[in-house]
């Protein structure tokens, strides 16, 4: 997980991070991410295969896409490499911008990731991204500061026109609220590298076990279980291209049974071994 880097303790003073991402053609999944920070994108040249929520998308050139909120997310690979616009925004400031339709943006940022992409091509916002993208060039007649607003300002125009039309049926409503129910858990799990056990998230969300589980599955569309190993997978293949640590020392530090069971689990999430993903991880970066 990187919520150093995504993240960046966005504010009021800083509601958001736009960056310009490079990277040659890849075939092993990189470490996938939970965070509040929400990312818009846009394809500049080339294609890249991505994880949201459940789903798997294929993406190429002029191709937008949007996280939801702590939704787990990551790219899988790229026949031909990439180079993508990324924009990380605090939700809550953007909440903030839209003021009026704030109901409306978190209905969006609820929606299933594939409405939420269908939603996207719709309204055409790739435009309104090449707008953002002319912000980026340095011009000696404006300050930092106005750079910055004018860019702060595309950013909420863009969410102004996603939101603009968007129709917020009871069950999407319900939906959003749901997920500020759940947040608590969302924290206890990432604040972690431990396993989190369900009884325990729901308690940490003053819920029935039941009742807990039912809103998850029915938010995320995957269980509470399959949801926190995912986060420790995560931290796992952190450990794997980033330590030295063995395999069966990273399978114990992650809360995994034992590394026989750690092995199994990632073959069947990752169709190959922690050893061969490590290894062809170094073959992909050093082709970059």
């Amino acid at each position: 997980m990187k919520p150093d880097f995504f993240d960046l303790k966005l504010n009021a003073a800083l509601p958001f991070q736009i960056s310009m991402l490079s990277c040659g053609p890849f075939h092993v999944p990189r470490v996938p991410d939970i965070h509040q920070a929400i990312h818009l994108a846009m394809v500049l040249e080339g294609d890249i295969s991505g994880l949201l929520g459940t789903r798997q998308f294929n993406f190429s050139a002029g191709d937008c896409y949007l996280t939801g909120l702590w939704e787990i997310h990551g790219s899988r690979s790229s026949r031909n490499g990439y180079r993508l616009l990324l924009i990380t925004v605090n939700p809550e400031e953007v909440g903030r911008f839209l003021f009026t339709t704030k109901d409306k943006f978190i209905a969006l940022l609820a929606l299933p990731a594939p409405q939420r992409q269908e939603l996207l091509k719709a309204s055409g916002i790739a435009r309104k991204l090449v707008a953002v993208l002319s912000t980026l060039q340095p011009k000696n007649d404006a300050s930092l500061f106005a750079r910055m607003e004018k860019r702060w300002l595309c950013i909420g125009d863009i969410f102004l026109a996603l939101v603009e039309n968007l129709t917020i049926p009871p069950e999407l409503k319900a939906s959003g609220e749901c997920l500020i129910r759940l947040v608590p858990a969302i924290q206890l799990i990432v604040r972690n590298t431990r396993k989190i056990s369900a009884p325990e998230a729901a308690a940490a969300c003053n819920l029935s076990l039941s009742r807990f589980q039912h809103l998850w599955g029915g938010y995320f569309g995957i269980g509470f279980a399959a949801y926190e190993r995912q986060h420790r997978f995560a931290l796992a293949v952190e450990d794997l291209l980033l330590s030295h640590r063995t395999i069966k020392e990273i399978a114990a530090a992650r809360g995994f049974c034992d590394e026989n069971h750690f092995v199994k689990l990632f073959k069947a999430a990752y169709q190959t071994t922690p050893g061969r993903y490590r290894k062809l991880s170094k073959s992909d970066d050093s082709q970059a």
